[in-house]
């Protein structure tokens, strides 16, 4: 069973009107009150070594996006995307005042194999499904000293936080590394970061925590069964 099949049977999706519904995703739009609608389907194709899963979201406001894999021909959009972001938000991101991503960097966080690095994005679309601009990315990267770990890093356009598409992108992103045989993931972020605990702690229990310095947070939290998760916003 390749890795697209075994995703296919973990959603477990119902079928409706030629899409299927991801059980997980709906709570999260329900319990949120923020997404009117949380829809997935299964394209006919899909990229070698990559997750397939794609996720439309429409917002109440009506804005639809897409939260799908992130590839190789993304790296300028990221480019661009760190270039939008505010300060503080950089630094929530990086833990230090960054004026862009190197070609190095990018390489890096492009280079997704949905198993070792594992990463989704949420792009606007139009009503066509045609993408139009990318507002949020995350990601989880094994580390190679124990597999069953992986540290993790969102971060969303300043103007489409607290909306809740971090909420579901964090969980599309979870469901995932469950199924890549991920069991904990490692975060870092500042102690004020409410917004990043919230998300964290929809899709994980916190094992422990302590400070490394600068006011940085190491965290661990044990990821839960995807059926198990709790929506949050």
């Amino acid at each position: 069973m390749d890795y697209w099949e075994q995703s296919r049977v973990a959603l477990t999706p119902e079928w409706v009107n030629g899409w299927y519904l991801n059980p997980d995703l709906t709570a999260v739009a329900r319990a949120g009150g923020r997404l009117s609608e949380a829809l997935s389907f299964a394209p006919e194709t899909c990229v070698r070594n990559r997750p397939s899963v794609l996720t439309r979201l429409r917002l109440v406001c009506g804005t639809r996006t897409l939260i799908r894999p992130i590839l190789a021909q993304d790296a300028a959009a990221l480019a661009t995307g760190m270039q939008r972001l505010s300060q503080q938000s950089r630094v929530q991101r990086f833990h230090h005042h960054k004026s862009g991503l190197s070609e190095k960097e990018l390489r890096h966080l492009t280079d997704c194999d949905g198993v070792n690095h594992i990463a989704f994005g949420v792009a606007l679309i139009d009503r066509h499904g045609h993408e139009l601009d990318g507002v949020a990315v995350a990601h989880c990267f094994r580390l190679k000293t124990n597999p069953l770990l992986a540290e993790v890093a969102i971060v969303v356009l300043d103007e489409w936080q607290a909306r809740g598409l971090g909420s579901v992108l964090i969980r599309v992103l979870a469901a995932q590394a469950w199924e890549a045989g991920i069991r904990r993931w490692q975060a870092y972020y500042y102690s004020d970061n409410v917004g990043v605990k919230k998300l964290l702690a929809g899709v994980g229990a916190k094992a422990r925590e302590g400070l490394v310095g600068g006011g940085t947070v190491e965290a661990f939290y044990d990821l839960y069964p995807p059926r198990s998760r709790s929506g949050g916003s």
